[in-house]
């Protein structure tokens, strides 16, 4: 599951930000939200 679901989707052309994210996601260090939610209707313009 990690490599097949989560490198891909973590793998970015600055390897060293790749690196230090996915060891933070492995530290447990990493908080994600939401920065901007959109309705239903702005997603069908």
């Amino acid at each position: 599951v990690y490599s097949e679901d989560i490198l891909p989707c973590l793998t970015f052309p600055n390897a060293d930000l790749s690196s230090k994210i996915l060891t933070a996601i492995e530290h447990n260090d990493v908080t994600m939200e939401t920065c901007h939610m959109r309705t239903i209707d702005e997603n069908m313009k």
